[in-house]
């Protein structure tokens, strides 16, 4: 498995204080969920509603996703500009 497959999510799992991924190559990563407030501040309805893609998940109902390499790097995402 070369490492762009090893790092496609597979499974997203969202506690109160965490945002975890699991990668294909079975990896867990996570971040705080205060570095998404977006999702934090979500229904669960709408944090249960995502779609999988190669480098990253994105949550269509809230017009926002997360890059599976910078959660990697630990790299906090930038506030969106309103």
């Amino acid at each position: 498995m070369n490492d762009f497959n090893a790092t496609r999510p597979v499974h997203v799992l969202i506690t109160d204080t965490k945002l975890t991924i699991v990668l294909t190559d079975g990896r867990e990563i996570s971040n705080p969920l205060e570095w998404f407030p977006w999702l934090q501040h979500a229904t669960p309805e709408q944090q249960s509603h995502y779609e999988l893609w190669h480098a990253s998940v994105d949550w269509i109902d809230l017009d926002q996703g997360v890059d599976v390499e910078g959660m990697l790097r630990g790299i906090k995402p930038r506030k969106k500009l309103a």
